[in-house]
């Protein structure tokens, strides 16, 4: 039984070892592409162009809204 358990033991921390190895390489070669953007980055970045498409939209909104308040003074 002890030998059965160290194999397992020692089979596990290879292929844990393995594991981590292959991803580690895979998100380095990743990282290393010209056009990669973290996740983080990606978002802000869509935040940012919905707040500024937000903006517009309000600011498009306030110059209606004016010009009708205008032609209704009139």
């Amino acid at each position: 039984m002890n030998r059965t358990n160290n194999w397992v033991v020692s089979t596990s921390a290879i292929s844990g070892v393995l594991l981590g190895w292959g991803v580690k390489a895979f998100l380095s070669k990743r990282s290393q592409r010209p056009d990669y953007q973290p996740f983080v980055e990606s978002v802000k970045k869509r935040e940012k162009k919905l707040y500024a498409d937000g903006r517009k939209r309000a600011q498009e909104l306030e110059r209606i809204k004016q010009e009708v308040h205008y032609k209704i003074e009139q």
